[in-house]
């Protein structure tokens, strides 16, 4: 088992591959961005292009050197033979600190898929993976940015993510329970139903009822992400997942579209996590005696019981209050 951060990049990876969309996740260094993009790379047995970007880098280096012999008759033709748009799977760190000219050809390799070389082509690029610190700012990054449908904004890792991450690159891999989703060949995507789309629309008000303003091309292009990840069979998880990558602008709309998505789209695995945390609070508070932390638990327990429906939830929470007491009580 994985921490839940490397298994939500691992997520979209999949969704961004599925879908044909390109995904950026921002962070700062050491969050595990390049380690977790290079295995499901490896995983996936593509063409794959991987460049770290600077201000200094040259077109040269990412789109092919300049076929001289047309150069001379006033042509700039490169050659692109397993340069970026030779390739499938692409992966670009740093992104955001590109030359406006390498920007300006990555907007219709993003978008399009086509490469003026100098005429368009269609190229083999089915998915753009980037990777920067920090959210841009300035107009032209911003077009960049925007093409990248998918965005996932990373903290630095917990204590049980890092170890994790550590044992994974001693080759301890047995820790990464990764799977690659085969990509379906699919003429025609399903239909969402009535009540999904109301479901959408009810979060898409709240969402905005909060000061997010979201754009029409993007409710669009969520439509038809669902549409196509349906196939796969996704559940409440990875439709939240979905939502606040799509729709979050940067870190702080990010974790307020994800706390309203739990209100519409409940995870059973985040709530008992709270439900642990909870007890654990109650159990550790040396200020309580033993009797008081009973009747504590037991009125946890009533609230959940009130809070939630589902059995699962409340079954749940019952044998692990119902073990704590027996505990407390096997120790006095």
């Amino acid at each position: 088992m994985v921490g839940k951060q490397a298994q939500e990049m691992w997520k979209l990876l999949n969704f961004a591959y599925l879908t044909g969309e390109n995904v950026i996740f921002i962070g700062p260094p050491g969050t595990g961005k390049s380690l977790i993009v290079d295995t499901f790379c490896s995983l996936l047995g593509k063409t794959y292009f991987k460049y770290l970007l600077t201000k200094f880098t040259t077109p040269d280096e990412i789109f092919g050197v300049i076929n001289i012999n047309q150069y001379k008759n006033g042509i700039i033709e490169r050659n692109i033979t397993g340069m970026l748009p030779d390739c499938q799977i692409i992966f670009l760190d740093e992104v955001f600190k590109a030359s406006s000219s390498i920007l300006n050809s990555l907007l219709s390799i993003m978008n399009e898929r086509i490469f003026f070389n100098p005429n368009p082509i269609n190229v083999k690029v089915e998915m753009i993976v980037g990777a920067s610190n920090e959210v841009p700012t300035s107009d032209e990054l911003i077009a960049v940015y925007d093409r990248f449908l998918f965005r996932y904004f990373l903290e630095y890792l917990s204590d049980l993510e890092l170890e994790l991450l550590l044992r994974y690159a001693n080759d301890e891999i047995d820790n990464f329970k990764f799977d690659v989703i085969k990509k379906l060949d699919i003429n025609k995507y399903p239909k969402l139903s009535n009540e999904i789309i109301e479901l959408l629309i009810e979060i898409l008000v709240e969402i905005k009822r909060n000061g997010i303003i979201i754009s029409d091309r993007r409710k669009v292009k969520l439509m038809k992400v669902l549409r196509i990840l349906s196939i796969y069979g996704i559940d409440n998880a990875d439709v939240r997942l979905i939502l606040k990558s799509i729709l979050s602008m940067d870190g702080k709309s990010f974790k307020k579209i994800n706390d309203i998505l739990k209100k519409f789209l409940p995870d059973i695995e985040d709530i008992k996590e709270e439900i642990r945390s909870k007890i654990g609070e109650i159990l550790t508070n040396n200020d309580v005696e033993i009797v008081q932390k009973q009747a504590m638990l037991m009125e946890t327990l009533k609230d959940i019981k009130a809070k939630y429906q589902q059995q699962e939830i409340v079954n749940y929470a019952a044998n692990l209050i119902q073990s704590a007491i027996n505990k407390m009580i096997s120790d006095i």
